[in-house]
């Protein structure tokens, strides 16, 4: 470790240029949480921040040199090459500037995360495991030059406090909750996401309760729909967000995969017999969920497992506690009914949870700034200082990557960290009808456009997306065979469908 005299100057790191590497998809598909997390870095950091949204090769004459950061965004899986391909591998891995990862579902295959960020040469790593647990996710012997600084799995969604949301009186669905149930070989915990809803829903039977739970992935709500749903609950179920094995092989893995391939309709406990025998609930990954932060926002009465929630949340003050056997369901049960307790829960919640600073995004990317100024202090990392213009100059060819191979069309989005949040370059109106993918055929091309035409595509496909099926399909087939130059012309027409 090097000497504090040996250090930079922390005030230097200013103003830096910073790329972000993530998958973006479409608006609304994302999950809220992962959305406000990549949008996060833009709104609130002090430094010149810009967005690469790609899978598999970076483009070819995409100069990372030019950035004095790279941060590779948990939408990014490391591992396999279905994100990064080898070539971008090669790429990161001979970048000189400071290299920053963030991680989520830390829980699996994690000494192939190991190697992974050994390759890579990952300086700091934002990890949401527990940091009595680094010493097995990421030990001083296999990665010994490594930063680890804690992070949560999601913070408050500042638009969700300005959000107009009825009183609790008002609300016309009693409980609301959505989970699926995620494989086995996470271990015990992943029983909860889908037991908590079967569970209330059999014994809500009869009570004269208005529910809306679900635990099957056809039923999972995104964007405003889900908002929608939560801002007309009373109360909402959850569960702190958890995995109770850690896979290091990806044995578990690989084991319960054979073993329900065979035998498609055993148990957990059959599994764990047979997949994990012993092993199950030796580590405690257990953390608050982004899904109570947004509760806490929306003003709904959160009614939770038994937890921790990361030392956040206070039960009887911030959420009802519900125990995992259900022996106070009756109790719940009458507080449901008790508008006024619910609104006093929930109105606490929102004024020292989803108000508190701490667990805002503005402090989550203050975080990330001050983790970044002490590494690269502490490994003398000067800033390159190179013009803003000349990386301006990169983003103005638009690169997209067509992989028909995954079904899904990836673009890149870009912004300029400036008062205006000016796009320069975006081939992302594609991204609005990536579920029409065999209407895109031409879409590979590279095309140069400039920022005016980019926004007005954004707006057209916008409205185009919000047509019925039918007629979204025809309008998209139909802009695909227009010529480029008419397609300028008619725009005006196209939004008019918004309106």
């Amino acid at each position: 470790m090097a000497n504090q005299s040996d250090r930079i100057d922390v005030n230097m790191l200013s103003n830096l240029n910073v790329l972000i590497i993530c998958d973006y998809h479409l608006p609304g598909s994302n999950a809220n949480a992962l959305a406000d997390h990549i949008n996060s870095f833009q709104k609130h950091s002090q430094h010149n921040i810009f967005m690469l949204s790609s899978v598999g090769d970076l483009p070819a004459d995409f100069n990372l040199e030019a950035f004095d950061v790279l941060v590779i965004h948990y939408s990014i899986v490391v591992i396999g090459t279905s994100y990064l391909s080898e070539s971008a591998k090669d790429r990161i891995a001979n970048y000189k500037g400071l290299k920053v990862q963030y991680i989520q579902d830390e829980y699996r295959e994690i000494n192939r995360f190991q190697i992974e960020m050994d390759r890579l040469g990952t300086d700091l790593l934002f990890t949401c495991v527990p940091q009595s647990l680094w010493k097995y996710t990421y030990p001083d012997h296999i990665l010994p030059w490594l930063a680890l600084r804690p992070t949560l799995t999601g913070y408050v969604p500042e638009a969700l406090l300005q959000h107009r949301v009825k009183p609790t009186a008002e609300r016309t669905t009693d409980v609301f909750y959505r989970g699926r149930q995620v494989p086995y070989w996470i271990g015990s915990a992943t029983l909860e996401k889908y037991q908590i809803a079967q569970e209330f829903a059999r014994l809500a039977r009869g009570t004269e309760l208005v529910i809306d739970l679900a635990s099957e992935e056809g039923s999972r709500l995104y964007g405003d729909s889900w908002l929608q749903h939560l801002g007309n609950a009373k109360c909402t179920l959850g569960v702190e967000s958890a995995a109770s094995l850690l896979d290091f092989t990806g044995g578990f893995q690989r084991r319960t995969e054979a073993y329900i391939r065979q035998h498609p309709m055993a148990s957990f406990a059959e599994v764990e017999a047979a997949a994990f025998p012993g092993i199950d609930n030796r580590f405690n990954t257990a953390q608050i969920s982004p899904r109570c932060f947004e509760a806490a926002a929306m003003r709904t009465c959160m009614i939770l497992y038994e937890g921790e929630y990361s030392g956040i949340l206070e039960p009887g003050r911030h959420y009802l506690s519900l125990k995992k056997d259900f022996s106070n369901f009756n109790e719940i049960c009458t507080i449901i009914r008790n508008s006024a307790r619910l609104q006093e829960i929930s109105d606490c919640a929102y004024q020292e949870v989803a108000l508190n600073p701490q667990y805002s995004n503005k402090r989550f990317v203050e975080e990330f700034e001050t983790g970044v100024a002490e590494v690269m202090a502490l490994k003398k990392h000067l800033p390159r200082r190179i013009d803003i213009e000349a990386i301006v100059e990169q983003f103005q060819t638009v690169y997209t990557d067509y992989r028909p191979e995954v079904g899904r069309l990836h673009g890149a989005l870009y912004f300029r960290h400036s008062s205006n949040d000016e796009f320069f370059v975006s081939r992302a109106f594609v991204q609005y009808c990536a579920r029409d993918i065999d209407l895109l055929a031409d879409s590979h091309k590279v095309v140069n456009v400039s920022p005016k035409p980019v926004r007005s595509h954004v707006h057209v496909f916008e409205s185009i997306d919000q047509a019925r099926p039918p007629i979204r399909r025809l309008l998209l087939s139909w802009w695909r065979r227009m010529p480029y130059s008419l397609r300028l012309k008619i725009e005006p027409l196209l939004l008019l469908i918004k309106r």
